[in-house]
């Protein structure tokens, strides 16, 4: 935090602490995980991110007020952690309960790669991820069979090749 504070920039660190500390206390309540972070307010951050850049300490940067809550929170501690920079997912199960991470549900996911995801039985945590996975959907646009192939760069089926071919050896 600066060290003379605006009023702007203490109601985002009072929110961004909030966010953060319910992120943790369901952490601690389903993982033995630790890690330090180093957490701040940066307003030009469009919503927020996570990285560790390979440092011991983690960063997470919170910008869009709407950003400052404790799912935000979660995920970009998931970010911190190294689990799943592409790929974060959510599962919500009878409106109540809900998986979030990166894992994919698969063996690879489960037994060979490092990744994260973590089980709460929170309807209001359900509802939040549900309206945030509609304003997604709206947001995106659908891909079939048919355009898809017009819709990639030939750079990108290069990529898409080589990692098909040599994923399993990295």
């Amino acid at each position: 935090m600066v060290s003379s504070p605006t009023a702007d920039e203490k109601a985002a660190y009072a929110k961004i602490t909030a966010a953060m500390d319910q992120a943790v206390q369901y952490y601690n309540c389903y993982t033995n995980l630790t890690r330090t972070e180093a957490v701040s307010y940066v307003p030009s951050v469009s919503t927020a991110d996570g990285t560790t850049d390979n440092r011991a300490v983690g960063s997470i940067r919170f910008g869009s007020t709407d950003s400052m809550n404790y799912i935000t929170a979660m995920h970009e501690i998931s970010h911190t952690m190294g689990i799943g920079s592409a790929a974060f997912q959510k599962l919500i199960v009878d409106g109540i309960f809900s998986i979030i991470g990166s894992a994919n549900f698969g063996n690879r996911s489960f037994e060979l790669n490092d990744e994260l995801a973590i089980g709460v039985y929170d309807a209001e945590l359900a509802a939040q991820l549900t309206r945030d996975f509609e304003t997604d959907i709206k947001s995106s646009n659908r891909l079939d069979a048919k355009t898809w192939p017009q819709q990639r760069s030939f750079d990108a089926k290069i990529n898409e090749w080589f990692w098909d071919f040599f994923g399993e050896m990295f």
